[in-house]
């Protein structure tokens, strides 16, 4: 199966759409390409939970003509055809994807099914997502259509780390004058930016605990973007020349992961970690349980300061 990163990113974005996604075989195959053919709107709610922070959002989801929508509040992402926008309430933003590696899916996991079931008085057909034998994703499938109506992400300890779920569903015949299609909000794009394969980066590796770097790209203000999977889960490690703490990281709150502390945002869909290294600040942002971001982080620039790499040049060469 050959997927683009578009489509990794907006699978993402959905939320619903990227978990059973990830399972090259041909069952499965057979599901994403129904799913991904099926005209339908629906409207849910997207929550996640790690320790004591819990983000939750209500979400509507269209797809039709090829094209999928999903907004919160007054957030939009709409993509299709290779494209991928983003309203945030004053602009839109476009990129492209010029170039993406294959999609391939880790060995520790296996797809099960569980049977048939009942959600949103619809035939639905229930599935789960074993890692190394344990349960770490659950989806339950709308019969006719393929489309998950709920998905649930388990931590490390069996507890729900996320849940996404639709409240309502209309297939192509339910759809409204006052439904939000896709064709009608995803705007002409001037100049949109092109993510385009960057020079293999120096100081982030090529693989982490199972996740494996996909892609590396150019990032704005000369920074590099390295997006990491494992087929199931992803996440995207942003480098930069040492900065200020971004500002959306200023009053964030702090985390204590394999034995550094980083700057942490929870987000409905996502999670986001901050930190800076002596001469490097970094940005990661994805959709992996914190079992598994514990695992990763020893693998990355370790955070750290300027004034460490001082007393190291002096208790060298005096």
């Amino acid at each position: 199966m050959r997927r683009s990163l578009t489509v990794a990113f907006v699978a993402a974005a959905l939320t619903l759409t990227g978990s059973a996604a990830a399972f090259a075989d041909e069952p499965v195959e057979s599901l994403i390409r129904s799913t991904e053919e099926a005209d339908f709107h629906g409207n849910g709610v997207v929550l996640t939970i790690w320790g004591s922070e819990t983000a939750a959002a209500v979400f509507s989801v269209t797809r039709s003509r090829g094209m999928s929508m999903v907004s919160t509040g007054d957030r939009m992402v709409a993509a299709g055809g290779g494209m991928l926008a983003r309203f945030d309430g004053e602009s839109w933003y476009g990129t492209g994807v010029v170039e993406a590696a294959p999609w391939e899916v880790s060995d520790r996991y296996a797809l099960t099914e569980d049977g048939a079931t009942r959600r949103l008085d619809r035939d639905a057909l229930s599935v789960t997502v074993l890692e190394d034998g344990v349960a770490r994703v659950r989806i339950t499938l709308d019969a006719a259509t393929s489309v998950p109506l709920r998905t649930d992400v388990f931590d490390g300890a069996g507890r729900i780390f996320r849940a996404a779920f639709l409240t309502e569903m209309a297939g192509a015949e339910g759809f409204t004058d006052a439904t939000p299609m896709p064709d009608d909000v995803m705007p002409p794009m001037d100049d949109p930016r092109k993510m385009t394969t960057a020079v293999s980066p120096d100081r982030l590796p090529g693989s982490a605990a199972g996740y494996w770097r996909a892609n590396a790209y150019d990032a704005p203000n000369d920074g590099v973007h390295a997006f990491y999977t494992d087929g199931l889960f992803t996440f995207s490690v942003f480098e930069w020349n040492r900065t200020a703490t971004p500002a959306a990281f200023e009053r964030a709150s702090e985390v204590r992961i394999a034995g550094h502390d980083y700057r942490r945002i929870v987000e409905p869909s996502r999670i986001w970690l901050q930190w800076h290294a002596p001469d490097h600040t970094y940005v990661l942002v994805g959709d992996l349980p914190p079992d598994h971001l514990a695992r990763i982080l020893p693998a990355l620039p370790e955070p750290g300061d300027r004034a460490m790499l001082v007393r190291l040049w002096r208790s060298l060469f005096g």
